[in-house]
């Protein structure tokens, strides 16, 4: 039976990380909700869950750390201190941590929060130092962008501080956005040229597999699946990819076709937000995750896929 390799990524934002829910993520108001209580009810509803090896559900937390989380708590790392007994008891469950930083920038002319990515120089140094506090607390070899956005300073500068694997690729999608009544971008992504296999990208494009001349990190792309004609009318009308990518958290309604047509030849990545697991939404919740991964063990079961859970890492061959 052919491997398939699971990865379940968690990308540990605040609860407002759902951008036009409020003003909350913009003018940087933070709650943790989403983390203190959301997260340990998945834990407990996923228990009983088991790949083919008898395996448990494994995690990679992707935690926050850069300069938005500095200018607020003190420290870019703060989220690692203040939840520290939770992530030395994930590991010892053979969990991983790793890195996920957001290029927030404050606009004093605005009064908020927006996505920084043209002054180069700040992008470098907020990566650099947010790296550095977070590797001072555990050790970092995975990490995926906020929003999914790279561009190729970005991507080379992830393989300067030494991340070995990448998840922030979601082949054929991309997104223009901006804070609501400014010019300043807010969850800008492309990653509408680039293969659902894992590649190490070309240094003059980060979308692409270098071809004699590569990067030594590994970008491991998110699992898409292209959405129905009715969702893609919808995306159509609000300028979005007609591709989504496979968030547990959301009901098996709309996502549920990529949980039960896995892939054959690349590994099922998947991700969500602390926040998503108690949403009051009947889009998002944490019973939706033990649902679709319970399809997706099922579906490879089925198509003689030999289910694996792991941590980013194993990706690459690093852990």
């Amino acid at each position: 039976m052919r491997p398939l390799p699971i990865a379940m990524v968690v990308d540990v934002d605040p609860d407002w990380r759902s951008a036009g829910q409020s003003s909350g993520a913009y003018s940087g108001e933070m709650k943790w909700d989403g983390l203190r209580r959301g997260v340990p009810l998945l834990i407990d509803s996923l228990a009983e869950l088991r790949d083919a090896n008898g395996s448990p559900v494994r995690f990679t937390w992707l935690l926050r750390s850069d300069e938005q989380m500095a200018s607020t708590y003190g420290d870019p790392a703060y989220i690692a201190d203040e939840f520290g007994d939770f992530w030395r008891g994930r590991m010892e469950a053979g969990d991983e941590i790793g890195w996920h930083p957001h290029t927030w920038r404050y606009s004093e002319q605005e009064r908020v929060w927006y996505q920084e990515h043209s002054d180069e120089d700040w992008v470098r140094r907020c990566l650099k130092e947010g790296f550095m506090a977070l590797a001072r607390r555990f050790p970092i070899q995975a990490a995926k962008a906020g929003w999914t956005y790279h561009d190729n300073q970005t991507m080379r500068a992830f393989a300067e501080l030494g991340v070995k694997v990448d998840l922030s690729a979601l082949p054929g999608m991309s997104h223009r956005g901006s804070v609501p009544g400014t010019r300043h971008p807010l969850g800008e992504y492309d990653w509408s040229r680039t293969p659902q296999e894992p590649y190490h990208p070309r240094p003059e494009d980060y979308q692409v597999p270098g071809d004699g001349h590569a990067l030594p990190i590994l970008e491991v792309p998110n699992w898409t699946y292209p959405v129905g004609v009715l969702r893609r009318l919808e995306h159509q009308v609000r300028g979005r990819s007609w591709r989504d990518f496979a968030n547990p958290a959301k009901t098996p309604m709309l996502v549920g076709k990529a949980f039960r047509k896995p892939p054959y030849s690349v590994p099922f990545v998947c991700y969500f937000h602390p926040e998503e697991l108690l949403s009051p939404s009947w889009m998002f919740g944490s019973k939706h995750v033990a649902r679709n991964l319970a399809s997706l063990l099922v579906a490879c079961t089925t198509q003689g896929l030999l289910s694996r859970f792991v941590v980013a890492s194993q990706l690459c061959g690093a852990a």
